[in-house]
């Protein structure tokens, strides 16, 4: 190997630097879902303003987005509640039924922990440095572990440009950065985030 010619060293780099990685695939385990499910009915128990001691153990049933809304729709009738602290009893049956059904995976949108570090690699080796080419500072960066408890936990997983809050959609500069500094990569899971922004801003 000491002795292979420069080019030669040179050209199994580039074939290194040119091999694209893509997104692992979708799909979350039944551990991952379990603690976004989870971590769903701790909000729903926290909005209650009960004491824990009141809250009753749930199990945890998977329906598609049509039956969910059908669903919540029926826990609201069956279990109206104005203040939860004047109608525990109720308040608890409500967020039991609630808690209850939850939507998949799937319909979600949610990016399992391989998809989450793959995006916060792609942050960290190209957007990043790509955004701060161009001027933008970005000192409020997550370190691996919160930004995947956010994507988990989430519906929408952190990004570089959430902090910046000087960026300006009519300002032609920044514009272009958006464009050159693509805040996702172009992997096709990832474009459900894009849909969140206006189509003027994919470019």
């Amino acid at each position: 190997m000491r002795w292979m010619p420069l080019a030669a060293v040179l050209a199994l780099l580039l074939t290194g630097c040119a091999a694209e990685r893509t997104a692992p695939a979708g799909g979350l385990s039944d551990e991952e879902l379990g603690r976004y499910q989870s971590s769903v009915a701790d909000r729903m128990w926290h909005f209650t303003g009960l004491d824990d001691s009141l809250r009753p153990e749930v199990s945890f049933v998977t329906v598609d987005l049509k039956d969910w809304v059908v669903a919540m729709d029926s826990c609201w009738k069956n279990f109206d509640v104005e203040d939860p602290k004047e109608q525990p009893e109720l308040a608890v049956k409500l967020y039991a039924c609630r808690a209850h059904q939850q939507q998949s995976a799937e319909a979600l949108g949610l990016l399992n922990t391989a998809q989450l570090d793959y995006l916060y690699d792609y942050y960290q080796d190209r957007l990043i440095p790509c955004m701060r080419s161009r001027g933008l500072d970005i000192d409020d960066v997550m370190t691996r572990e919160e930004a995947t408890d956010v994507g988990r936990f989430a519906s929408y997983p952190w990004n570089p440009y959430s902090g910046i809050r000087d960026f300006v959609r009519e300002d032609p500069a920044d514009v272009d950065t958006w464009r050159s500094c693509p805040a996702f990569p172009p992997d096709k899971i990832f474009e459900q985030y894009w849909q969140r922004f206006d189509p003027y801003w994919r470019g």
